[in-house]
């Protein structure tokens, strides 16, 4: 689901729309390879390289292309409060 099929999904049940991101900027096709080469060469090394991998691909949350390397959409929303009658 995009971002705006599930920003008007919300609204759609009446929730208001508070926030919305892209969350883990993770090539999992490319990403996953790698991983398993890394295990493969590197044994039980493998940790470090993965995980400065794995720095290197969340750096790309603050580019402007975010919205095209994330693997979840995120939105937070509320139920509008309802009025009280006087």
């Amino acid at each position: 689901m995009s971002l705006p099929e599930l920003t008007r999904c919300l609204e759609a049940q009446g929730m208001q729309v508070m926030a919305t991101d892209w969350l883990i900027h993770n090539p999992r096709l490319v990403s996953t390879l790698l991983f398993v080469a890394l295990r493969r060469v590197l044994g039980e090394y493998a940790g470090l390289p993965i995980r400065a991998l794995l720095w290197f691909f969340g750096l790309f949350a603050h580019l402007p292309t975010r919205r095209f390397t994330a693997c979840f959409v995120a939105a937070g929303a509320q139920k509008p409060e309802l009025e009280q009658p006087s």
